[in-house]
C-alpha cells in the first residue's frame, strides 16, 4: 500500500493523516467509524479486532474510554522505504 509514495513524505502523511484518522475514530470510541476508516482508507490490518475490544468492554460494562499509550512507525527504528504504524491502547 503505497498511495502516497515511500519515504518521509509517505511517513509525514500516514502520521498526520491515514493512522491519525484511524486512532481518532478509536479513542473517540466509535467503532463503525474506525472499521470504516480501517477498511476504507486501509489505515489499519484489523479494524475488526479494535471494534470487538471495544464491543467487549462495553459489554463488561465498563465505559471505554480508551487511552493512547504510545504511536510509532517502524520507520523510528528502521529507515526502510515499507513501513507500518503501531498504537498502544488501553480502555
Amino acid at each position: 500500500f503505497t498511495s502516497q509514495g515511500v519515504g518521509d513524505e509517505a511517513e509525514r502523511w500516514v502520521r498526520e493523516h491515514n493512522d491519525k484518522r484511524f486512532l481518532e475514530a478509536t479513542l473517540a470510541a466509535d467503532a463503525d467509524e474506525l472499521v470504516a476508516r480501517g477498511v476504507s482508507e486501509r489505515s489499519a490490518c484489523c479494524p475488526g479486532a479494535v471494534a470487538a475490544a471495544l464491543a467487549a468492554a462495553r459489554e463488561s460494562g465498563a465505559a471505554p474510554e480508551p487511552a493512547l499509550l504510545r504511536y510509532a512507525t517502524s520507520r523510528e527504528i528502521h529507515r526502510s522505504p515499507s513501513f507500518v504504524g503501531y498504537a498502544g491502547i488501553v480502555f
